[in-house]
């Protein structure tokens, strides 16, 4: 909403207070008069959890100075703008979780001092929000931030941060603070800090992290497991460091399937039996070479796409380089073709593979139907697994998989190992000569039907062989793995889905009646968010699907909402204020939507009807 200058923006900024229930809050253009008026209605907006003013530019003043009481449930403040002092009822907001403070110039540290104790804040951006040479970050501050973003100081020398100061901070972003020549004195302090970025930084700061230079500071960084070094003008890379110890990656709780992504014009190595495949440079460079990676994408923003596929990235430096290099990386991915599909591998799948394709890659899809036979999927009748596989194509074409430009292609595994069995044959020799009984024991459990927590963890064994394998082969690019969320079944304590228990699964197919039955008897405790199989489903299906997740109740129920963000629900679920009988309607609604499509398709193309028929007599197994 812009404010209108004069008596007009009075009566609208009036007008505000009567929406009692309004949650949130977007004000642009404001002026130092409009002040008042708007504290006045902003007392009696309790129900607000998101406000975000700004200024009609960078040097008019936000006066918010006559706010007696803050809206407390607010989790979310964006101010944009000049401010003579830090609104005195900031520190009063414990719900607050992030705060953007934009050309507020206020003068020396002083609003560090003041929400610094701010209980739940996760997230601080401060964009030319001080003046004066020196920030300090006190021992006991910040005890819950998570990410911290300075830009745009432009007096600011010195930052310091005492032991003690943000114990769970991961991320730390510092841009364009030009007089600053070394880096946060204490940073090594910081031992959560996973990715330190330092972008349009002096040539002196830059210079005093070469790890050969004599008296420099790289041992204050040297333990940080990415540190990224960015010149926005060229839009390069100035430099990029690397820590001396790995980074230990601790292996996520839930893990579902497996990306493996790399440079085309490297001939590939194993993954695992269920997602191999070989093919030569000029194979892999033929297909599609018009499909390049979108205009104007930086290789920040190409990896923070793909990175965010994968709950665990085996290892993330190799992925940012290959993407800083390559224009059009490979991911390989693979099924058996083991029944009716459920919405975990339908629709996450669709969200996956479209944001690799939007960061310019290319998806092979290795469908394992001889793995499926050896498993006794289908009863181990190749047909009918044939037909399972062409099933589950059709359902992703019906559903929106981006086939456009042919960036992903569906490749059989019995077609390509019996194509180029004097290639594939001696590989698996290979691999088996060089590795011992015991360690391909280990991996084993991959090619059954065990448990979910002995499925990952094979899984994840395999993965770390196959890149073991390629340091043995000397093989120039080893397989950078991307391993993303496992969702769960819809009974309590089920870590996955189940196609053998059908209750367990909403089916890609499945009608509109059975969805909301499911959905309805699904375990769905009030104000518990873990383990929660329908909270989970809003987080990795319904947000990332529709960016929103709407809720329709009458206003005695406390009315529509529109969540935008998954803290958001959270927050409004844990405290009670949305209920199971609110979420359960809405999940069903939205599920519905998505896979109506679906079932139009197999219901009209006589194609899929008779695939579907075919799949839903064979043998059903997990």
């Amino acid at each position: 909403m812009e404010a209108n200058h004069g008596s007009s923006s009075n009566i609208m900024l009036t007008e505000l207070g009567k929406l009692t229930q309004l949650g949130r809050l977007n004000l642009l253009r404001l002026s130092k008069e409009d002040g008042k008026v708007l504290c006045s209605s902003l007392e009696k907006l309790s129900s607000l959890y998101s406000l975000c003013v700004h200024a009609k530019d960078e040097n008019e003043i936000i006066d918010l100075d006559s706010l007696s009481s803050a809206p407390q449930r607010l989790r979310l403040l964006d101010l944009c703008g000049r401010l003579q002092n830090l609104p005195h009822w900031i520190p009063s907001l414990h719900n607050l979780t992030r705060i953007f403070l934009w050309w507020s110039k206020l003068r020396d540290d002083g609003p560090l001092q003041l929400l610094q104790h701010l209980p739940n804040l996760v997230s601080l951006d401060l964009l030319s929000a001080c003046q004066g040479d020196e920030l300090c970050f006190k021992a006991g501050g910040f005890r819950k931030l998570v990410k911290l973003v300075l830009c745009s100081f432009e007096e600011l020398r010195w930052v310091r941060v005492e032991a003690g100061s943000m114990p769970l901070l991961k991320e730390l972003q510092i841009t364009k603070c030009n007089l600053m020549t070394k880096v946060p004195s204490g940073i090594e302090h910081l031992t959560n800090l996973k990715l330190l970025l330092l972008s349009d930084m002096s040539d002196i700061l830059i210079s005093s992290l070469n790890r050969n230079l004599e008296g420099g500071d790289y041992w204050k960084i040297a333990l940080i497991p990415e540190v990224w070094i960015l010149d926005s003008k060229s839009g390069s890379w100035k430099g990029t460091l690397e820590p001396k110890s790995c980074f230990h990656m601790s292996e996520p709780k839930s893990l579902h399937s497996h990306h493996t992504v790399e440079d085309p014009s490297i001939e590939y190595s194993s993954e695992n039996m269920e997602t191999l495949s070989i093919s030569s440079p000029d194979q892999a460079l033929s297909s599609n070479s018009s499909n390049s990676t979108p205009e104007g994408m930086s290789v920040m923003e190409k990896f923070r796409i793909v990175r965010s596929v994968g709950e665990e990235c085996i290892h993330e430096d190799e992925l940012r380089n290959l993407l800083s290099n390559n224009p059009e990386p490979v991911c390989y991915d693979g099924f058996e073709p083991s029944g009716r599909m459920h919405i975990a591998q339908g629709i996450m799948k669709i969200i996956s593979v479209n944001k690799m394709t939007s960061a310019g890659c290319r998806v092979k899809f290795w469908i394992a139907d001889w793995f499926a036979k050896m498993n006794n999927k289908m009863g181990g009748d190749l047909e009918k697994i044939k037909d399972v596989g062409d099933y589950i194509i059709e359902v992703w074409k019906a559903a929106g998989l981006n086939l456009q430009g042919g960036k992903v292609e569906f490749i059989w595994s019995s077609k390509e190992i019996n194509s180029r069995a004097s290639e594939y044959w001696p590989l698996v020799m290979d691999i088996a000569s060089r590795n011992t009984l015991s360690r391909i024991k280990r991996c084993a459990p991959i090619m059954g039907r065990g448990e979910a927590d002995e499925l990952m963890a094979a899984q994840r064994k395999v993965n770390v062989l196959a890149r073991e394998y390629c340091d043995l082969d000397k093989s120039k690019n080893k397989p950078i793995i991307l391993s993303h969320h496992m969702l769960p079944g819809l009974k309590e304590g089920q870590e996955k889905m189940s196609k053998s228990d059908p209750s367990s699964s909403i089916f890609m197919e499945d009608e509109e009646a059975v969805v909301n039955l499911k959905i309805k008897k699904a375990y769905c405790p009030p104000m518990v968010v873990q383990g929660n199989p329908c909270v989970e489903y809003i987080e990795h299906i319904i947000l990332p699907w529709f960016h929103e997740f709407k809720v329709e109740r009458s206003a005695d129920n406390g009315g529509e909402k529109t969540f935008k963000s998954f803290e958001e629900l959270v927050a409004d679920y844990e405290s009670g204020n949305l209920h199971p009988a609110d979420v359960k309607p809405a999940l069903s609604k939205a599920l519905n939507k998505i896979l109506q499509p679906v079932r139009e398709h197999f219901n009209i193309d006589p194609t899929a009807k008779d695939l579907l028929r075919k799949v839903k007599r064979y043998q059903v197994t997990s």
